[in-house]
């Protein structure tokens, strides 16, 4: 319920996405918004890395890791989403008061982390050469900020390396599925390992 205070006769209604309105107030009243389609155009939904909201500026929600695209709409329940695997997922918008808010969107370009893992026995810098040759020779990947790669992990079986690199949303499929081809040709031709969890028996 909401007290209007005295001598006030107006309410003006405001929602994220949708269009304010003003309306008389009265008892008993039902308000109807309007999705604000040209707000919402440029809107991109990501979920990686934690930004608390006292302190974000940019526009964004929280959703599953592998749901990333574009807002089609927001009512007062439900986030709409059209996902870049073409799939339509709805959020709750309580999930989204709850939670900090995420985002990897800067100036409409999408920040990507890709890990890769190899065998402690494989040079370092054999290994990060290897991956950065297969961002740069990507032409949907952006030059600036320029692709870097790390060793980011020592792991039970072996070393992990993380990619890191901007490209525009909606590349993101066509880039991972190249780096993932990719640099497996990049291992293979270079002799590097790809390790996988085993178990060693000795009598």
């Amino acid at each position: 319920s909401l007290t209007v205070p005295e001598g006030k006769k107006t309410l003006r209604i405001t929602y994220v996405g949708m269009e304010p309105i003003e309306v008389s107030a009265r008892p008993n009243m039902r308000i109807m918004l309007t999705s604000d389609a040209a707000a919402l155009d440029e809107v991109i939904v990501v979920a990686y890395g934690t930004q608390k909201k006292s302190s974000f500026t940019g526009s964004a929600s929280v959703v599953g890791a592998d749901e990333i695209g574009k807002v089609q709409s927001i009512n007062v329940f439900y986030t709409t989403l059209y996902s870049l695997e073409d799939r339509i997922v709805k959020i709750p918008n309580s999930s989204l008061t709850k939670n900090n808010v995420t985002n990897r969107v800067v100036d409409g370009k999408l920040r990507m982390f890709l890990r890769y893992n190899a065998s402690y026995d494989d040079d370092i810098d054999l290994v990060k050469n290897v991956i950065q040759k297969q961002m740069e020779s990507c032409d949907k990947i952006l030059s600036d900020p320029a692709p870097a790669v790390c060793l980011s992990k020592h792991l039970d079986n072996g070393v992990e390396y993380l990619a890191k690199f901007w490209i525009e949303p909606d590349d993101y499929f066509t880039v991972y599925y190249f780096m993932q081809e990719n640099v497996k040709r990049g291992f293979d031709e270079n002799g590097i390992t790809i390790p996988y969890p085993h178990i060693v028996v000795k009598k």
